[in-house]
């Protein structure tokens, strides 16, 4: 039994829908609570228990989205809310705008045929009509869904079949090209809408058809669907990237979505009507959406749109005009940054070089210091700060968001960041906070903060506002699990999955291998499903010896992506790819980066790609080349708590790994289970014999 409040309830009973009668005497919405038997749902109109709440301070009364969006527009109307620049100039709209906009598409995409509980998908890169229809949506009393743009078009369908999706918003032609190649299988669509570039193929709505439709609809309609809404019913559906088969949809109601971002704009100190933040990320992922959309439009924040070719080298481009008080960057996109500042650096010499080293020191010793407890800001740190850091700073753009504090910060999230490139960072007075999150905690489990608030190698500290422990710990690791408000529903059609996800007593179990410290921080050691068990039976969890490898300081900077292998094998191998140009597609090109040819040189070699040096000196990898990763992978297994976790044999591919090859998701996770797919043909190979007839792969002696 679980207790709830001054009520006893079963921890796990069928999903009961009240009584129609019942319904009807019930308060009407948005911010009600509707009856609910279960912790869990796995149909959209079925409401759920509200998880307590362990700190007394955070059992806020329930908000619906309509009821949050209605502040910042009251209270600085006149405030910049979203800003995109097109055509070369920026186009900005203010709260008061934004609203009204939010508020027609509502009442057009009930007019268009969106019915209570159903789905608005969109797909696009990321625009303020990406955001309007969002919000939107769940004000229509709809699911907003994200697609991701990298889909194929069975994806697309998958997903627009799976939420019952009425209305598909997308972004150009390329995006509603997918669509209308699976239309006929998508029974529930009645409307399309285009918002970018010209408007051709029939019955397509563009944004203008598509506002204009909402500015003749009377208010009634969408007044009745509000009344008829509740904050325990499911708002959005958030689907997770797909790495071992079909994605799974969480179900986000939406006291989930206004309480985590009520809590995480208290815990991170977002300041009213001050900040400025830039979009890039997917918003079809959770952390895209709610700190690109939610927490901003809560905080009264001001959201700048980077262009679509952001991840291909413009995003400084944005941040530089901007200059944000917050940014946000997956760990692929510190590394990106990492590389060019350190291909920036390396034409520095004598005096300029020496000052530049000092200066590093003297922010890495200071961060220490803070992280240690001690207080750290010394006369070196102030002056390498004034004369040198601050330059690099603005140079990025991140000059405000590298002040910390009540006013900035920098953040890493979606993987681990590396230590050396955490390392990188701190050196240059760039303190990357990392947290941990997932789709099914509509965003945060556990937060770093500034000082002490760090360890390195640590996703920091629970949320005190809700649980987050190890459960069944085996010595000091086992599964990472977290019970609040911020919990999901369950996910979409699927009770046994969800069943898995949240156990009879609330907990939601991340899939996260992990360990607590004495002082509650947490650290991610692998992933539940990515263990890989040998033909020896033995359990490995693959992330701890792929972050030594890149860590390693013979290869670590050279190295883009290090799986290990060894599923039923006798013993481990591990798949490597070095650091390479990428084309305009933001596809990787053969061509390698500039710092791994200086790389090269000192092993010897003239190589400018992978492929290269398996040809420079006849079969095999170049013999220097071959003993530098020899040794490292030596080195890592030197490292190794047992002879079950050294790495045997190496396999070095000549393309990194990217989106469109199906190696990575559109969070840059590695699709484990894809790439052993890929390449299975070479890991056979590599397991069997030593060579083959390009020579990508070398035994290790152990």
């Amino acid at each position: 039994m679980l207790k709830l409040g001054r009520c006893l309830l079963p921890a796990r009973q069928g999903h009961i829908r009240p009584h129609l009668r019942f319904l009807a005497s019930l308060p009407v919405g948005p911010d009600r609570l509707l009856p609910a038997t279960s912790l869990t749902s796995t149909t959209p109109e079925v409401a759920v228990v509200r998880r307590p709440v362990p700190h007394p301070d955070y059992d806020y009364s329930p908000k619906s989205v309509w009821s949050m969006i209605q502040a910042s527009p009251a209270r600085c109307p006149d405030r910049l809310a979203l800003g995109i620049k097109r055509d070369g100039a920026w186009v900005t709209w203010t709260y008061k705008q934004y609203l009204e906009e939010i508020t027609t598409v509502a009442k057009a995409f009930i007019k268009l045929g969106l019915k209570p509980h159903h789905g608005v998908c969109i797909m696009g890169f990321n625009s303020p009509e990406w955001f309007i229809s969002d919000i939107a949506a769940i004000v229509a009393g709809g699911l907003a869904t994200g697609i991701y743009t990298t889909n194929s078009p069975s994806a697309v369908e998958y997903v627009a079949r799976h939420c019952r999706a009425n209305i598909l918003v997308v972004a150009d032609q390329e995006q509603l090209a997918k669509v209308l190649e699976v239309r006929e299988g998508l029974p529930e669509l009645t409307a399309i809408v285009q918002y970018d570039g010209k408007v051709t193929e029939p019955g397509v709505l563009s944004w203008a058809d598509l506002l204009q439709l909402g500015r003749q609809q009377a208010e009634e309609e969408l007044q009745d669907r509000l009344r008829n809404q509740a904050v325990n019913q499911a708002c959005m559906v958030v689907y997770t990237s797909g790495t071992t088969g079909n994605p799974k949809g969480a179900m986000i109601s939406q006291d989930n979505l206004t309480w985590t971002c009520e809590i995480a704009k208290q815990q991170y100190g977002w300041q009213e009507d001050q900040e400025e933040s830039v979009t890039y990320l997917p918003l079809s992922h959770i952390a895209g959406n709610v700190i690109d959309i939610f927490i901003p439009y809560l905080a009264g924040g001001t959201v700048w749109f980077a262009d679509k070719d952001a991840l291909k080298g413009s995003l400084v481009n944005t941040l530089i005009e901007v200059r944000p008080t917050r940014f946000l960057g997956v760990p692929r996109v510190w590394e990106k940054i990492q590389e060019k500042l350190l291909e920036v650096g390396s034409k520095n010499t004598g005096l300029k070089k020496v000052v530049a080293t000092w200066a590093k020191a003297a922010s890495f010793e200071h961060h220490e210091d803070q992280m240690a407890g001690r207080p750290g800001n010394s006369w070196k740190y102030r002056l390498a700060k004034k004369v040198i850091l601050t330059r690099v700073h603005a140079a990025l753009g991140l000059e405000r968001a590298a002040r910390g504090g009540s006013l900035g910060g920098v953040y890493s999230s979606a993987a681990p960041l590396s230590v050396q490139t955490f390392q990188y960072f701190q050196a240059l007075d760039l303190f990357v906070l990392e947290f941990l999150g997932s789709t099914e905690t509509s965003g945060p489990m556990t937060a770093c903060f500034p000082g002490t608030g760090t360890k390195q190698g640590s996703v920091g500290r629970g949320y005190p506002q809700f649980e987050t422990a190890i459960l069944a710990p085996q010595g000091e690791e086992g599964e990472i699990a977290t019970r609040g408000r911020n919990c999901c529903m369950g996910y979409l059609w699927d009770e046994e999955k969800t069943r898995e996800l949240i156990d009879a007593e609330g907990w939601l179990h991340s899939g996260d291998l992990g360990r607590m410290d004495q002082d509650g921080f947490f650290y991610i050691t692998g992933r539940m499903k990515e263990i890989i068990i040998t033909a020896g039976g033995e359990n490995i969890a693959p992330v701890p010896i792929e972050d030594n490898i890149k860590a390693d300081p013979g290869i670590g900077e050279v190295v883009s992506h290090a799986m290990v292998v060894g599923d039923a094998r006798k013993h481990l191998a591990v798949i490597l790819t070095l650091k390479s140009l990428i084309d305009e597609n933001g596809q990787p090109l053969e061509e390698l980066v500039p710092e791994v040819r200086v790389w090269l040189r000192k092993m010897g070699s003239t190589a400018c790609t992978t492929r290269e040096i398996m040809q420079e000196d006849g079969p095999g990898i170049h013999p220097m080349v071959q003993a530098a990763i020899t040794e490292a992978l030596h080195r890592v297994n030197a490292l190794s708590v047992s002879k079950a976790t050294r790495i045997h044999k190496f396999l070095l591919l000549p393309v990194d790994f990217s989106i469109g090859g199906g190696e990575l998701t559109p969070t840059m996770k590695m699709r484990r289970h894809a790439i052993v797919k890929k390449y299975a043909k070479e890991v056979e190979d590599m397991y069997t014999s030593q060579y083959n007839n390009d020579g990508l792969y070398t035994s290790i002696t152990v």
